[in-house]
């Protein structure tokens, strides 16, 4: 069966050149599988694994089975339900081999895949932090370690500072905060050679930046809108870049916003893009990648807006009131 549903539902898809692409294959796995005794054959299992494969509930052979009997999903099927048992014998009889062509094309419509992506993927590190309020008994208590603590607005937080290897999935490095250590300290501790680390706004810092570019290691870094730079030369987006969300793209140096203050003086990238999810408000981006693609950067800073799937902005559980509050 192919992807496009019968309803005419895929004809009202983003991106139909990529449903026809998936349909060519459906087919020819229809085709390779066919048997009058089978009753899900490769297509269909393929249709409901790769769904599967982006719907982070779907984790079992029972909850694909769940998923199967689904009005949306049942359109994509040729079959009511998939049962778990007619799931498992499928994937024990149906040859992995037969999805080599269907890779080989996709890789083929991104030839740079190997040289570019992966490369970053394997050396880029996530930075972010995010507040945790403590429970009633904490809260009453972290005031009490300092004479005449007057419970200021910060003390019943708890900062979670992470790293995550966006390789592996695995955290990098983590360390537990409160008042009186900034998210920028904690991001600069233990920098590693020739990593690609990539933060939001709120990690941003001339100290950062500094250690980052002593210790070799590249940076993707979101910056304020008042954040000053000394714009060295503007460049101009190509018709693809501009396509791809790139407003801008410029080499600058760090200014300093007061006096006293002592900015790095490399020569750095800034690349503006577009937020789809607020068009108002361009993000800002500083890089000391000299070659990648402005619109790379960008998917780079992007990264770090997604991956505060990174680190959910969690809140924690509202203070509740102590036998020890009046």
């Amino acid at each position: 069966m192919a992807l496009v549903s019968r309803s005419g539902a895929g004809d009202r898809l983003v991106g139909a050149k990529d449903v026809k692409i998936l349909s060519k294959h459906l087919r020819r796995l229809r085709r390779l599988s066919e048997h009058s005794n089978r009753v899900l054959h490769y297509d269909e299992l393929f249709t409901l694994e790769l769904l599967g494969f982006f719907n982070p509930t779907l984790r079992s052979l029972r909850s694909l089975e769940d998923a199967s009997a689904t009005p949306g999903l049942r359109e994509c099927l040729g079959v009511d339900r998939a049962c778990r048992s007619t799931i498992s014998d499928a994937n024990a009889c149906l040859d992995p081999e037969l999805l080599q062509p269907l890779i080989a094309d996709l890789r083929a419509k991104v030839p740079q895949l190997p040289q570019t992506d992966r490369q970053l993927l394997r050396r880029a590190i996530a930075v972010d932090s995010s507040l945790f309020s403590a429970a009633g008994d904490v809260a009453w208590a972290l005031p009490q370690r300092k004479p005449g603590g007057s419970g200021g607005r910060d003390d019943h937080k708890i900062r979670l500072d992470l790293k995550y290897c966006c390789a592996t999935g695995l955290i990098d490095g983590l360390e537990i905060n409160g008042k009186g250590n900034s998210e920028t300290a904690a991001a600069r501790c233990e920098i590693k050679v020739e990593a690609l680390y990539i933060a939001d706004r709120g990690i941003f810092g001339f100290a950062l930046v500094q250690d980052l570019l002593t210790a070799r290691a590249d940076f993707v870094l979101r910056i304020k809108t008042s954040q000053c730079l000394e714009v060295i030369e503007e460049l101009t987006p190509t018709p693809e870049q501009l396509a791809a969300g790139v407003l801008a793209e410029r080499r600058v140096r760090l200014k300093p916003s007061q006096p006293g203050v002592t900015a790095p003086g490399q020569v750095l990238r800034e690349v503006v893009i577009f937020d789809e999810r607020n068009p108002g408000k361009p993000i800002r981006l500083l890089t000391s990648l000299p070659d990648l693609p402005p619109q790379g950067v960008g998917q780079a800073g992007q990264q770090a807006l997604v991956d505060r799937t990174v680190l959910p902005p969690a809140r924690g559980p509202r203070p509740v009131p102590s036998r020890h509050q009046p």
